[in-house]
């Protein structure tokens, strides 16, 4: 840039871009600006892109995107030099920056783990956008930074086909301002192990040691188990790999699989020993299971694990009715609903034609979002014998209003129409019990970080 901080042209980047034209005479690429008058203030440079940051506060950057190095949470190309945020806010996802012109370190923070989740409404696998960590430095906190990334992310994730995002929240109502809600509900108990009744069950226990792993057994029984919950992480190759490094003698953390008397694997959990105030205690870290007879097997396991264990905890799905199972709940057992994170629906339209219905019927659902404009409207939802058959957008008014965060919370599984009358910013006109065919408790179930 020249002596008055106008950008000019920048040295050509080490192997080029395709499209660009290159001044044979001088070792530069001219570089078009798409709308930029401001004074350029300090330059990023790194192997095959570029950026300057502007008076204006503004990042525009231009070059090769196929790792998302641009930050601007897509893989085209930018031939042209385009804002992709701001100082605060820009998120370039590849490593290498080279820091040039006395440009300032990076300052925000936002890992994006794109993954798949089951959507048992109607059993496809949704795109989802799994949110693993977000951080900036203390002393560029509060100054808008990580609004702006989700602000920009939002938006680019539903061009890119993602259906649901999810995190785990530092803070609920911070994220309330992104459009995100309470997710997946679980029941955690606290038992005493010498309260468990004992059942009786003609199959075997087999720990995971070197050796002897059981891989296919594990995720035989993780599918079987996931085809049941509306959110449940498709898992990876990758997210298996603590099969392949189990050592109970190393860690002091076994893993059991229980079979049937015929062989087939139907369940699995991981336990650990843990010193609490009530004693030597089993805290469950893992806890699948295909059927009755799984679950029961496993707990044969925790029963025999009861002569030097006071108690276990263990984490289950709300749908799975715990009440009648354990015979002591005056002193041997207790429990409490937890929120596993928070779900925040990026396509509504998506969502609500994969949906399950009860029967057939028509609403009208009136959505406002503040990050996504495409959401906002009124969704007419036509359904027979439980599947959509028609999802669009009409004029008027919808037979309820909602915001993007109730809609989520709802459509999930996590309410019914009676819940609607407890949420300050959803209003039912009416068609109540045609709403109440759309919106239903369904069992909801995520056990992955991100």
């Amino acid at each position: 840039y020249n002596s008055n901080g106008q950008l000019g042209t920048l040295p050509k980047a080490e192997g080029g871009l395709s499209g660009f034209e290159v001044n044979v005479n001088k070792n530069y690429i001219e570089i078009p600006f798409d709308g930029m008058t401001d004074v350029v203030t300090n330059v990023y440079a790194a192997d095959g892109y570029s950026a300057v940051l502007t008076s204006a506060n503004e990042v525009y950057a231009w070059g090769k995107n196929a790792t998302g190095q641009l930050g601007d949470f897509s893989l085209v190309e930018h031939p042209v030099a385009s804002q992709v945020g701001f100082e605060d806010a820009w998120l370039p996802q590849a490593a290498g920056v080279v820091n040039y012109g006395g440009a300032k370190a990076f300052r925000v923070v936002v890992e994006v783990q794109q993954d798949h989740v089951l959507y048992v409404d109607n059993g496809k696998e949704y795109k989802m956008a799994g949110i693993g960590g977000v951080a900036s430095l203390p002393q560029y906190r509060r100054r808008g930074g990580i609004r702006g990334c989700f602000e920009a992310a939002l938006p680019s994730m539903y061009q890119d086909g993602v259906a649901f995002s999810y995190l785990y929240p530092f803070s609920t109502a911070y994220y309330r301002k992104f459009g995100y809600e309470m997710g997946c509900e679980k029941m955690q108990y606290h038992v005493r192990l010498s309260s468990m009744e004992r059942f009786e069950t003609s199959g075997s226990i087999h720990l995971l040691e070197p050796g002897k792993l059981l891989p296919e057994e594990i995720r035989q029984i993780y599918r079987t188990w996931q085809e049941n919950y509306n959110m449940m992480v498709i898992n990876e190759d990758f997210e298996y790999a603590w099969v392949g490094r189990s050592n109970p003698v190393k860690d002091q953390e076994f893993t059991y699989v229980y079979r049937s008397g015929t062989g087939i694997p139907m369940g699995y959990m991981t336990v650990k020993t843990v010193h609490e105030p009530d004693g030597r205690n089993l805290n469950c870290t893992r806890f699948c299971f295909t059927c009755g007879e799984g679950l029961k097997g496993l707990f044969q396991v925790l029963l025999a694990l009861g002569s030097n264990h006071e108690y276990v905890t263990l984490t289950l799905p709300t749908d799975v009715d715990m009440s009648l199972f354990f015979p002591e709940w005056s002193s041997g057992a207790s429990a409490r609903k937890l929120y596993a994170g928070m779900v925040r629906v990026v396509n509504v339209e998506t969502v609500l034609k994969g949906a399950r219905y009860i029967g057939s019927g028509k609403v009208s659902i009136s959505i406002s979002d503040g990050q996504i404009k495409e959401n906002n409207g009124v969704f007419e939802v036509a359904f027979q014998d439980g599947r959509a058959v028609s999802v669009q957008k009409v004029c008027g008014n919808g037979d309820v209003d909602m915001g993007i965060n109730e809609f989520s919370h709802l459509i999930i599984g996590n309410g019914d129409v009676r819940s609607m009358e407890f949420m300050e910013h959803v209003i039912v006109h009416k068609n109540k019990e045609a709403l109440g065919q759309v919106f239903y408790r369904k069992p909801n179930m995520i056990m992955e970080d991100f």
